[in-house]
């Protein structure tokens, strides 16, 4: 209950021919506020590297509360979460992003500094 954003890092698989990261996003944020503002410099961060931002997502459930367990779980105590999907194992083009040379380092230089300009700009 004390952490100030949960941030669970994944690698997509879906169809072999979706490519880009995604960024799984609480649906309170879905019209704005913090969430909006961590979503903005997560896509300025990816391209920043040469990467493609596909989409922020907002999904919910039947409820209308978040879909994904870990968005919902952060919400219910208050909570920022966000899951980030950099890219999608199963696309040869996307692959580069994982398996490249320095790739690890580099995926997570750019969450690293997105979470630190983040705090930069906002309380916690």
């Amino acid at each position: 209950a004390d952490a100030d954003m949960i941030f669970s890092v994944h690698h997509n698989a879906v169809n072999g021919k979706t490519a880009g990261a995604e960024l799984l996003a609480q649906v309170y944020y879905e019209n704005g506020g913090n969430g909006a503002d961590f979503a903005e410099i997560y896509q300025e961060k990816i391209e920043d590297i040469g990467h493609t931002m596909r989409r922020t997502v907002y999904k919910k459930n039947e409820s209308g509360k978040d879909y994904y367990f870990v968005l919902r779980a952060a919400a219910n105590i208050g909570c920022l979460a966000f899951i980030s999907e950099f890219c999608f194992l199963d696309n040869p083009e996307d692959q580069i992003w994982v398996f490249g040379e320095d790739a690890v380092e580099r995926e997570a230089e750019m969450l690293f500094d997105t979470i630190m300009e983040y705090f930069e700009n906002h309380e916690y």
